[in-house]
């Protein structure tokens, strides 16, 4: 099965496996939401990942991030919470590959996915970082999940 077919025909599973998986993660600002509130935010994420996919372009993604970044931020989200969605989304990708595609065609269909997403993942923690160094943090409690991630 080809990689866009697939993710056209399970989308709806991907995203709803997502969303639970989110709604299980205790995230602060996401348990703030309404499942169905997180459920539009990782379908967009979805549809974007896919858009990217069949234009063969990143900049989707890119503008994407570049706005939910500074509303995420704007909104007290850590880049912890903001970047682990985009991880749950993607790995419920990986699922489905696996479990529709052959296994030839796995690392191909991982990389596929995995760049649009890494892209966006890239584009947010830039912009945080880039708001830290214009004195806009109003606390570093934005960026402390992230920092303890990375030294641990």
């Amino acid at each position: 099965m080809d990689l866009i077919e697939l993710l056209n025909k399970k989308g709806s599973e991907i995203v709803d496996k997502a969303t639970d998986a989110i709604v299980g993660s205790h995230l602060r600002h996401y348990e703030n939401a309404s499942p169905a509130q997180t459920r539009e935010r990782l379908k967009t994420l979805f549809d974007l990942t896919l858009d990217c996919l069949v234009r063969k372009s990143p900049m989707p993604m890119i503008k994407y991030a570049e706005k939910i970044a500074q509303q995420r931020f704007s909104s007290g989200f850590s880049l912890r919470e903001v970047q682990t969605a985009f991880n749950l989304l993607e790995e419920s990708i990986w699922d489905q590959i696996l479990n529709e595609m052959k296994p030839v065609e796995y690392a191909k269909a991982v990389l596929l996915v995995d760049t649009p997403l890494r892209i966006g993942k890239e584009s947010i923690a830039r912009m945080y970082f880039s708001f830290v160094d214009k004195g806009k943090v109003p606390s570093l409690e934005i960026l402390n999940d992230f920092i303890r991630t990375e030294i641990v």
